[in-house]
């Protein structure tokens, strides 16, 4: 009654009929009908066409959270690209491009051997064509949904600085759940290095994640490398006693208790996740 009195009424609503289509106790999703004095009271035959109608509002319901979830996906993929070191770009058989990755934006967008034209990945000099091809070759072969092993090549650059390695595969099948095709095309995905970017070294991967200082760092960094403690002490031009203390201090950090756990976590650090910060050379758009 509070509800018609502050809600319905307050706008001419005379006549309600709705169901709650929640599928669960912790949210309550109302569909409704509404009608003022002007019109005819709700009968049974109208509770009949909404009984009819609520499994169609379940379903519309319950696509309307799966197309959320698959953009959540799709953002975090983004996200998660957008921080890489490596160019990527994906494009389809005649070269249109439907993403590109920030540091793929950032190499493009020096128009050094590689740029894109509206829509179009072009690819300038000797290799232009051979690339072309190895992009349709693979898109081709990626109709079976098998990811194929990649082919790589190199682009020379009209600077006549160091060229970029690229490597080219087929996208898997599953290139649906992640939006970047409404079609059964097949696309290809490129991975681009840029010689001009350093990627983060191991040390500064170590500092960064674990917070230790420069020094420890280049400690845990020799030992990863398999130098005993006391060689690498000496390359460290410190003490082993120093070194020793250093390396309390770093298994305090990285949750490690002996060399060898110590080891095994910095060799399976991740690769550098994204550039070092510094100027892009080049417009993003």
């Amino acid at each position: 009654m509070r509800v018609y009195k502050e809600v319905l009424a307050a706008v001419g609503v005379e006549y309600s009929l709705g169901v709650n289509l929640a599928d669960s106790t912790r949210s309550i999703t109302y569909f409704m009908v509404l009608r003022d004095l002007t019109q005819p009271v709700f009968l049974d035959y109208d509770c009949k066409l909404m009984a009819a109608l609520i499994p169609h509002l379940h379903r519309a319901l319950k696509l309307q959270r799966e197309l959320g979830m698959i953009e959540f996906g799709k953002s975090a993929v983004v996200d998660a690209l957008d921080t890489m070191a490596l160019g990527i770009v994906i494009v389809d058989a005649e070269m249109r491009v439907k993403f590109t990755n920030h540091a793929a934006k950032v190499i493009a967008a020096c128009s050094d051997g590689l740029r894109i034209n509206g829509d179009r990945l072009v690819v300038e000099g000797r290799h232009a064509d051979g690339m072309v091809q190895k992009v349709r070759q693979l898109t081709r072969s990626g109709n079976s949904g098998i990811p194929k092993a990649g082919e790589s090549l190199m682009i020379q650059r009209p600077s006549g600085k160091e060229p970029f390695a690229v490597i080219i595969s087929t996208l898997s099948e599953h290139q649906n759940r992640f939006g970047w095709s409404t079609l059964s095309e097949p696309l290809v995905i490129i991975y681009l290095c840029n010689p001009d970017e350093p990627h983060e070294s191991r040390m500064e991967i170590l500092q960064r994640l674990y917070g230790l200082a420069p020094s420890h760092a280049r400690l845990a960094d020799q030992l990863a490398t398999g130098c005993p403690l006391n060689e690498a002490a000496s390359r460290l031009h410190i003490t082993t006693a120093s070194a020793r203390q250093y390396l309390k201090v770093i298994f305090h950090k990285t949750g490690t208790h002996s060399q060898t756990q110590l080891v095994r976590k910095v060799l399976l650090l991740p690769p550098a996740p994204k550039w070092r910060d510094q100027p892009a050379t080049g417009k993003v758009t």
